[in-house]
């Protein structure tokens, strides 16, 4: 009761002497752009007010327009010189630097850092010097040495900085935090809950509802490792009320995970769904919340309901963890070009109606299954059926997971090859803008290959009456592809054939097959025509592609992987795939396949 009380008062009292600092940003923002216009641009007063309104644009995690304004005072006389102003420069651009994970060129400007505050010798200065140097080696996973730093850190002034001159400098606060959170990647949780305290009562010292909340979200997790499932309620408790008196959403979804985690201790799968249910509104109602806070509710939440085995709040909550995801990508200065995903987030539905679809049939064959129990043979041919059935939904689950996998890990690769581009451009713009034009050249080719690999794998998963055609997509493919190379193409695809297609992986690997050998013909043959067949045989599926171009020895080793992975996709259907060719002669590529396992019988 004394607990509740206290939080109270707290909140009340933090709002009260904070309630300047409280008004919205932007208005801060706004007069103190009014007053630069007053001020020299070669001025002191001008180089302080730009460092306000970057530090301000980088509290909004507006991390782009904070360098914009850095960037205005590069040319400013302040920074040749050794100075606070110049030392809170560096602080500023090594906390960008710090956000967009630029950790080495922090790390680099750390050391400057360091040397200017040991010449001012201002122990502020370098309390913050060695706080930034700390949280960039905790982002580097270097904890040994975030440790060391942090802690060199605290050695320096132990009182709050109260001096409006100093700019956006880190504290105590930032130090107990940082040294609390090494302390936990090192598994020593009794000493991050130390310093998880430190860093509450500092908070509460500065009357900082921010800070607040970011000190009693750790020690809500500390408590919840170290199994103190009331001390951890308490937190989630005070999180809750906060967010409550301070109409902010981005705190009660923290809530809400503590609450989500507390009850499922509990067994209290009710509360759980319920607290789950809250989350979710709240994220679909408000698209601005902190996705930090989003992603690690919606974290925990998947963890928790897959124990629980409720596959359609886990497939909720992972569509909107993607849709998050693909938002704060879309947003980043990095990647030029956004990749749409509404295909994904419409298969996602599909799969999530099948899966209950699939739900409700099971619970129809369990009560067939107990109605025809009391006659011994129907209840064991009821029980053959359902077990064959299960096997069934069993199979296309592992290959639904298998589509699902490729298509994870197709994209994912490719973003983190778009992100190293895009990281390339933005480093060589200025010094060498052919190499930056290079990296968005690929950035833009990558792109458009992996939308076509998406929009592939999304085709396979469609029910066939629902797709677009094999027949329509080779006709696309190839006239794009092979008239280019005044290339005759000619194809026949059995209707018969097309029908039988419904097993998602045979339509995806026979997709795949045809396009590598499609583009083997564009690239390598020299024919001047090419034909395509896909036929039904004496209950085999039969594909055959051949070219009259310049042909190749099939005994020489081949530098390539695309002949080997047609072999390799012929054989996940079962399948055998042949490839007969001789020099001027032509290539014919033969594959066949069990038509049971083409239409997934």
């Amino acid at each position: 009761m004394k607990r509740n009380i206290f939080s109270c008062c707290l909140i009340f009292f933090s709002m009260c002497f904070s309630a300047y600092s409280q008004l919205p940003d932007y208005k801060k923002i706004d007069s103190a752009k009014k007053i630069l216009s007053k001020y020299e641009s070669t001025g002191v007063d001008y180089f302080k007010t730009c460092l306000f309104i970057a530090n301000c644009y980088w509290h909004k995690e507006a991390y782009d327009t904070a360098q914009i304004w850095l960037d205005k005072l590069a040319e400013s006389g302040e920074l040749k010189k050794n100075s606070v102003l110049h030392y809170l420069h560096l602080s500023a651009q090594i906390k960008i630097y710090y956000e967009r994970n630029l950790n080495q060129l922090g790390i680099n400007e750390c050391k400057d850092a360091i040397a200017l505050a040991e010449k001012l010798k201002d122990s502020l200065l370098l309390r913050d010097a060695y706080t930034l140097l700390g949280s960039l080696y905790y982002n580097t996973q270097s904890n040994a040495l975030s440790l060391e730093y942090f802690k060199k850190a605290i050695t320096y002034s132990p009182f709050v900085n109260n001096d409006s001159q100093y700019i956006g400098l880190l504290g105590l606060f930032e130090i107990y935090q940082g040294m609390s959170y090494s302390y936990v990647e090192t598994k020593e949780l009794d000493s991050a809950l130390t310093y998880a305290n430190l860093s509450q009562k500092t908070a509460e010292q500065l009357s900082n509802f921010v800070h607040i909340i970011d000190a009693s979200s750790l020690l809500n997790s500390l408590h919840f490792k170290l199994n103190r499932m009331d001390s951890s309620l308490y937190y989630t408790k005070k999180i809750d009320s906060m967010s409550l008196a301070l109409h902010n959403n981005g705190y009660a979804i923290l809530a809400y995970k503590g609450y989500l985690r507390y009850y499922d201790t509990l067994h209290n799968n009710k509360l759980v769904i319920e607290y789950f249910n809250k989350g979710i509104a709240l994220l679909k109602s408000d698209a601005d919340i902190n996705h930090f806070y989003a992603q690690d509710f919606l974290y925990s939440a998947i963890k928790t309901l897959k124990k629980q085995g409720n596959y359609p709040a886990v497939i909720d909550a992972m569509e909107l963890s993607t849709s998050i995801s693909y938002k704060t990508f879309r947003n980043s200065a990095i990647l030029t070009n956004g990749i749409e995903n509404a295909a994904l987030k419409k298969e996602t539905k599909i799969l999530a109606a099948e899966l209950n679809e699939a739900k409700q049939k099971r619970k129809a064959n369990n009560l067939v299954l107990f109605s025809v129990i009391l006659v011994f043979a129907l209840a064991f041919g009821a029980l053959l059926w359902y077990l064959y059935h299960q096997k069934q939904k069993l199979r296309i689950t592992n290959i639904k997971s298998k589509i699902s996998q490729d298509l994870h890990d197709d994209i994912g690769a490719s973003l983190s090859s778009l992100q190293i581009y895009g990281t390339i451009a933005e480093q060589t713009f200025e010094e060498n803008p052919a190499r930056a034009m290079e990296m968005i050249k690929k950035i833009s080719n990558q792109s458009k290959l992996v939308m076509e690999n998406m929009n592939d794998i999304v085709w396979s998963m469609k029910p066939n009456a629902a797709a677009t055609t094999l027949e329509a997509k080779i006709k696309n493919y190839g006239v794009e592809l092979l008239s280019d190379k005044n290339i005759s193409f000619h194809y026949k695809i059995n209707a018969a054939a097309e029908s039988l297609l419904q097993n998602m992986l045979a339509r995806k690997n026979i997709l795949l097959i045809i396009k590598e050998a499609m583009n083997n013909i564009a690239k390598y043959s020299n024919a001047t025509e090419a034909d395509l067949q896909l036929t039904i045989d004496n209950g085999n599926c039969m594909l055959i592609i051949n070219d009259n171009g310049i042909g190749f020895d099939t005994q020489l080793p081949n530098e390539g992987n695309g002949l080997m992975n047609m072999k390799h996709r012929a054989q996940e259907l079962k399948g055998i795939l042949t490839i007969q060719s001789a020099a001027e002669k032509g290539t014919v590529i033969k594959a066949v396949f069990p038509a049971a396992i083409i239409s997934g019988k």
